[in-house]
């Protein structure tokens, strides 16, 4: 899907954008950019280009097939279906599952001959079904040749799709062209043959778009990218896009004249999908003399023509319109005019006759509340004879003032369209409209020079997620689900974001939220609604706290936690794929732009981590484009999601080329700044709490000071990622297993039930851990990010189970940069409150394997065997804490079977814990992970500093 691009590639592309926008001073930008990226090969770009063969849309993408969204997916492979013996095949098998190889030996064991195809279902593909063919090599002397078998597989294929009418996209490989050996040129002209014919024989089939995948890993994709490129462009007429044969790209360019998106397009009116399109032709409305019009009557029958003479049997003034049907236009209504030549003397002028028509056209539509999209050509310019400036001046100047006229009109979208075939489109479209629609618009949505007017939208990847980041609002998403932070009372009048939304949705939606939330929401939480006349199935309110709020939970710790709800939600819901939120706080609550992004993206990339099979694939990021700052909201996230995701997708413009924050994650310079804060309690602290720093705290209570929460009242999301942590990493199979559980098998339980949670807030000893940890932060200031457990080349079982499975609301202000994680202690009831009151002391365990150290687990099930003595085992209420465990650099101890009492961690260099080798450096690692043949692995700190017992967990076994 994405391919990464050369010098070479990159500067024809500089040069495409070059002819079609006069782009030159970001030209410069670029070029001084792509001499970096030619090196780093860091900058991925969507590579995609589009033609229409006859009525069918053809889309020849750079990437994987696998990855298509497509009703059909086409995958050439062994006549015998053994998939798993076939390259392409193969990877189609790992991505669908077992289940298409069971389907294609029961329903075809006898395999296929060539040029045949198997139909399976899709299975865990993005498709419906697959067609499964096989063709043989291209050096084969069989018969039917190899050419042959190529062009009656994709006959066979679009004939089949054709024959289920619900079968409207297919995605097919470029056949053959791997390690059969099959020649580029030869394949595309097959296809583009097959496709041809398809078309003439099939004039009203559904199946409409037809991608052609080259595999992006195939070192001769260019190639054979450009073989298809050549043979399309030859083989079709009406291409999509004009230019040379390197430019061969859709041609479509937006910007913002108020609120009404206008798209400058490149293309024929006819096929525009659009409520209204607008025509101008021949007074009397005799359509077959006019131009356009005639080319308008061919498309939509004679219908409209005869309509026109009934409803307008004396033809129309300049200036005026007639409306009729859409008839087989793909419109529900035509808007007829006439406008005189433009050396016309006539009164009123043809610069005025042509104001009162596009103003008549707007108002036309907006009398009627369906119409939201309208098409209308760069009227004029043809044998008219009109200026293109002066008419891209003009309707500019309508589309502002219909815009001022009517604040709520429903007519969003207007569509100009440049008449692809007529010799001075480029003429029209870049010296005139462009120019104009730039001048006369402030908000426009893309940066750039005069001449750059493009839709500002960028794409990268977090993880498996497609992130947008989009300058535009936040209620035009067309989404499953619309994310909007308001007031806590849900009072959506009252917020500015939220009031834009109830005017969008209509009051049903206010109705709902008091309907279901008479009490309001708590900042963090969500409240979900029905979509209404909004383009999404639903919207999750939220509320989040002013900035400078001294609120507990801080503002920071609302807002991961809203976004972290609403990811989650959204991952209950099967069908909901695609999601937008603002730039959640960045307006009147003054959230700083830095600040967001690096939360927003962090929820994001966790819930990726935690979701592997998630169906939420795509996340919009909305920076409204009439604050005044969206520049710097739209930098902030630009830096941190470049920051925190090394496949980006698409480049931005110059805001894209942002250096990152000198307080990048996991820099020197971020640990630096760690090293140096000042010692304060967690933010979510509420007695304790993080407004006074930890000393003052200290200096005005008594040693022994502490507070115990139930975090079930305090905070019912943390309880739940707490219980859900405690229960995932509950491994039942080794109950009773081992020498540390000897009795537990006789009690006859498999699970645990948890009944309460409590946080420990002590001043004390969260102080003495937080000295501790910048210990860590310092290492880490010097050397970089310490090497996680399950990239430590001697480890068995990989990363901290712990982390790798809690929920993102448990991590905040966790560090796992140095090793920081969550991990379970076990104890008996009688040690709480000294533990509470003192912390936890290694010097007090019995004769331990490895030392006298503090013993933590990853999995529950090893932390219940310690809660309660070997000799007295029961089914009573049991306790066990939930650490945070500053690991820093670990040494791995893979030998369980002969013990050996460390007295700290070992030397770095001779692996002693007692080294006085002066030779050595005085590094020694910071904890020891024993990671050998037990059940369990052991994380062991031998300075009791080194661990907080921040959690308490009473649970029962059943």
């Amino acid at each position: 899907m994405y391919q990464t691009i050369d010098l070479f590639h990159f500067s024809c592309i500089l040069k495409i954008f070059h002819t079609l926008f006069n782009w030159n001073t970001t030209v410069h930008v670029f070029v001084h950019k792509a001499k970096n990226l030619s090196s780093t090969q860091n900058s991925v770009f969507t590579q995609m280009t589009e033609y229409k063969l006859g009525r069918i849309e053809v889309c020849l993408k750079v990437g994987k097939l696998i990855e298509q969204q497509v009703d059909v997916i086409v995958c050439s492979g062994p006549q015998d279906l053994q998939l798993k013996n076939g390259g392409m095949a193969e990877a189609l098998l790992k991505a669908a599952g077992a289940g298409i190889q069971t389907e294609c030996h029961k329903k075809y064991p006898q395999g296929i001959n060539y040029g045949e195809i198997a139909i399976t279902d899709g299975y865990d593909l993005p498709c419906k079904f697959v067609y499964h063919g096989a063709i043989p090599k291209w050096a084969s002397t069989c018969t039917p040749t190899p050419k042959q078998s190529l062009k009656e597989f994709v006959t066979n294929c679009l004939e089949e799709a054709n024959k289920h009418k619900m079968t409207k996209t297919l995605a097919m490989p470029t056949l053959g062209t791997g390690s059969l050996e099959y020649p580029p040129d030869e394949v595309a002209e097959v296809m583009a043959k097959c496709i041809e014919d398809f078309d003439k024989k099939h004039p009203q089939t559904e199946l409409t778009r037809i991608t052609i995948v080259a595999y992006n890993l195939d070192k001769k994709w260019q190639t054979v990218q450009k073989a298809f490129l050549s043979t399309l462009q030859v083989t079709n007429p009406s291409l999509i896009s004009q230019g040379p044969v390197s430019s061969v790209v859709t041609q479509k360019t937006e910007c913002e004249l108020g609120r009404i998106e206008v798209c400058l397009k490149v293309g024929e009116l006819i096929e525009q999908q659009v409520d209204v399109i607008v025509c101008s032709g021949p007074q009397d409305l005799q359509l077959k003399n006019g131009g356009m019009a005639e080319a308008l009557l061919k498309a939509a029958g004679a219908g409209i023509q005869t309509e026109c003479h009934k409803k307008y049997p004396q033809g129309i003034n300049y200036g005026e319109i007639a409306i009729t049907d859409g008839y087989d236009l793909p419109c529900k209504f035509v808007y007829h005019g006439t406008i005189p030549k433009w050396a016309s003397t006539c009164t009123p002028t043809p610069k005025q006759s042509l104001k009162e028509f596009v103003t008549n056209c707007l108002e036309e539509a907006n009398k009627h509340k369906m119409t939201k999209t309208l098409a209308m050509p760069t009227l004029g310019t043809g044998s008219l004879e009109y200026p293109p400036d002066e008419v891209a001046e003009v309707m500019a100047e309508c589309i502002e003032d219909f815009d001022k006229k009517h604040p709520q009109t429903e007519l969003t979208r207007i569509t100009i369209v440049a008449y692809n075939l007529d010799k001075k489109w480029q003429t029209v479209q870049n010296v005139a409209f462009l120019s104009t629609l730039q001048v006369t618009n402030p908000t426009l949505i893309s940066q750039g020079p005069a001449s750059s007017v493009v839709t500002q939208k960028t794409e990268f990847k977090l993880g498996r997620i497609e992130v947008c980041l989009k300058v535009g609002k936040l209620i035009e998403q067309q989404v499953d689900v619309i994310v909007c932070s308001g007031p806590q009372d849900l009072q959506l009048k009252n917020g500015g974001m939220a009031e834009a939304l109830l005017k969008a949705a209509g009051a049903g939606i206010q109705t709902e939220c008091h309907k279901k939330y008479p009490q309001g929401i708590n900042y963090g939480e969500i409240a979900i609604t029905d979509g209404y006349d909004l383009p999404c199935k639903f919207v999750y309110h939220g509320a989040i706290p002013k900035w400078a709020s001294t609120c507990t939970p801080t503002p920071k710790q609302s807002l991961k936690e809203f976004v972290t709800n609403c990811l989650e939600e959204a991952n209950k819901h099967k069908m909901t794929k695609t999601l937008a939120m603002p730039t959640l706080g960045t307006g009147s609550l003054e959230y700083p732009p830095d600040e967001v992004a690096e939360v927003m993206a962090e929820c994001i990339e966790d819930f990726d981590k935690k979701h592997p099979q998630t169906e939420l694939t795509r996340i919009t990021i909305v920076a409204y484009n009439l604050d005044k700052k969206w520049q710097t909201v739209q930098k902030a996230f630009l830096s941190a999601l470049k920051m925190t995701n090394p496949t980006l997708i698409s480049q931005g413009l110059t805001s894209s080329a942002s250096s990152l924050s000198s307080k990048k994650v996991n820099s020197k310079q971020y640990f630096q700044d760690l090293y140096a804060s000042t010692p304060i309690s967690p933010s979510y602290w509420t007695k304790y709490t993080s407004n006074k720093t930890l000393a003052i705290w200290n200096t005005s209570f008594s040693q022994s000071a502490f507070h115990v929460v139930d975090v079930k009242i305090a905070n019912p999301v943390i309880y739940k990622a707490i219980e859900d942590l405690a229960l995932r990493t509950w491994q039942p199979l080794f109950v009773g297993k081992g020498v540390d559980s000897v009795g537990l098998d006789q009690l006859g339980y498999t699970k645990i039930k948890i009944t309460k949670i409590e946080r420990l807030e002590n001043p004390h000893l969260f102080e003495e851990y937080w000295k501790y940890r910048e210990k860590i932060f310092l290492k880490a200031a010097q050397s970089g990010v310490l090497k996680p457990l399950g990239q430590i080349p001697a480890v068995k079982k990989g990363d901290v189970l712990t982390t790798a499975t809690a929920d993102a609301s448990l991590q905040v202000e966790i560090y796992p940069g140095i090793n920081e994680h969550y991990l379970f202690h076990g104890t008996q009831p009688e040690l709480i409150q000294n533990i509470h009151t003192q912390g936890m002391d290694g010097r007090v365990a019995n004769s331990p394997s490895f030392g006298r150290g503090v013993y933590c687990a990853e999995s529950s099930t090893k932390s219940d065997q310690y809660a309660d003595p070997k000799t007295h085992r029961d089914l009573k209420k049991k306790k066990m804490l939930l650490v945070r465990a500053c690991l820093g650099e670990m040494f791995i101890r893979t030998d369980t079977v002969n013990k050996y009492a460390y007295t700290r961690p070992p030397c770095q260099s001779c692996h002693q814990d007692r080294c006085i080798d002066a030779t050595h450096s005085s590094r020694f690692f910071d904890s020891i992970v024993v990671d050998g043949n037990w059940n369990f692995r052991e994380f062991i700190l031998y300075d009791n500093k080194a661990c907080y017992p921040e959690y308490l967990i009473t649970y029962k076994r059943i």
